[in-house]
């Protein structure tokens, strides 16, 4: 006979508490406090939060959810402007713009609120730059230049642990550049030339990149500290997407998918493979500032150039079979009584008692006891119900009566 951990893989455990971690989805245990057994269910959803105070386009991003930075781009939808600023966000609200350097797009950037770095990008003098500037929390420092200039390229990884990959100069690039905080060295190649992908990482060895151009990719390459390996597709090939996590557990998000339309997917990886969620943008974005982990990720800006900003939040839980319990009983015992009311505050109106039979008795209920309120004028049996405690309607009889009170 086929068992449960033949089927799905996992054996039931026998657990004190209730794990908590969203590896446990699927896993079926026993709870042996509460006699129980239980599963874990996650939810995942997308959600407006406070909109950025400059509208941009072709903004990239680092931090987390609550510690934040869009970083440069360009505003619009008219005429844009190449923006040389960067904006804090704290989880709710974005700061007033800090001044950058040099005005630039589409730059390569990682790091943290505190600690982040914006190198490359497409600055206004219409030139691909080699430029790099680091932020330490309230102020941007020109630093030493990319040994090669790019633009469009994938930044992730920390200040003193980071990189600089792919990207397009005169050509589509294959390179990785890794940082150390103060300089620059050669790292391993890429397999094929990228730019304008989802990508994230917190060091080098958990860092990644999934989807971009030259053309719409879906595929994932991963790097461990020298070297980059291909991993799973994304199921949406696409452009211009959000990415946020380590390589282990990751999402990337929007984006554009051919021709060029913007997109609401969001997809989730655990390290081989990407799952596409139930969770979608609520407005469809491209080339927009993203950060943030697996669990709580930022999108904010777009193409056209917008100001709006989206959060992705994830929860686990564990949900509780419902039970019945016993609560205070009718004064009166009664039956075919009409209601009103909640579980904490209702009324039991009418009913048959018979023989005589219907009867004009109304209690009210407090979610413990029952107690006396006022009765019905006209004694009822079978009769409908509906409104609040304190604003009740019954009506009809039987036998058969239109009256209502």
């Amino acid at each position: 006979m086929t068992t449960y951990k033949e089927i799905f893989g996992k054996p039931i455990k026998v657990v004190s508490s209730d794990p908590t971690d969203a590896g446990a989805e699927g896993q079926v245990w026993y709870n042996s406090t509460s006699g129980t057994f239980k599963t874990v269910v996650s939810v995942g959803a997308w959600s407006s939060s406070g909109n950025m105070l400059e509208n941009r386009q072709n903004v990239e991003g680092a931090g987390t959810q609550t510690a934040g930075l869009a970083i440069g781009g360009a505003t619009g939808p008219a005429t844009p402007a190449f923006l040389a600023t960067s904006s804090e966000y704290n989880g709710s609200s974005w700061s007033s713009p800090v001044s950058k350097n040099v005005a630039a797009i589409s730059e390569a950037t990682f790091g943290t609120e505190t600690a982040a770095v914006a190198a490359g990008g497409y600055n206004n003098s219409g030139a691909t730059a080699s430029t790099v500037e680091e932020y330490n929390g309230s102020s941007w420092t020109a630093v030493t230049s990319l040994p090669q200039a790019t633009r469009g390229a994938m930044g992730m990884g920390a200040e003193n642990s980071g990189l600089v990959v792919g990207g397009e100069e005169s050509s589509v690039l294959t390179n990785t550049q890794e940082y150390n905080g103060s300089g620059w060295t050669a790292g391993g190649a890429i397999p094929t030339g990228v730019y304008n992908a989802a990508a994230n990482g917190t060091s080098e060895s958990n860092s990644w990149f999934a989807g971009g151009s030259d053309g719409f990719k879906n595929a994932t390459v991963l790097y461990n500290g020298t070297s980059w390996t291909v991993s799973g597709n994304l199921n949406t090939a696409r452009d211009q997407a959000g990415g946020s996590g380590i390589q282990t557990d990751a999402l990337a998000f929007g984006g554009r998918t051919p021709p060029n339309n913007p997109s609401n997917v969001t997809e989730s990886f655990n390290g081989s493979t990407w799952t596409t969620s139930s969770a979608t943008l609520g407005t469809n974005a491209k080339q927009a500032a993203a950060f943030g982990t697996s669990t709580a990720a930022v999108f904010a800006g777009n193409d056209p150039a917008a100001a709006i900003t989206q959060e992705f939040n994830f929860s686990i839980y564990s949900p509780i079979a419902a039970t019945w319990a016993s609560g205070g009983a009718l004064s009166t015992g009664r039956e075919s009584m009409s209601s009103a009311g909640t579980q904490t505050a209702a009324l039991a109106v009418g009913g048959r008692v018979g023989p005589p039979g219907a009867s004009t008795a109304v209690e009210s209920y407090n979610g413990t006891a029952m107690s006396g309120a006022p009765s019905l004028n006209t004694a009822r049996q079978y009769a409908g119900g509906c409104g609040t405690q304190t604003a009740a309607i019954t009506y009809a009889n039987n036998p058969v009566s239109g009256a209502t009170e």
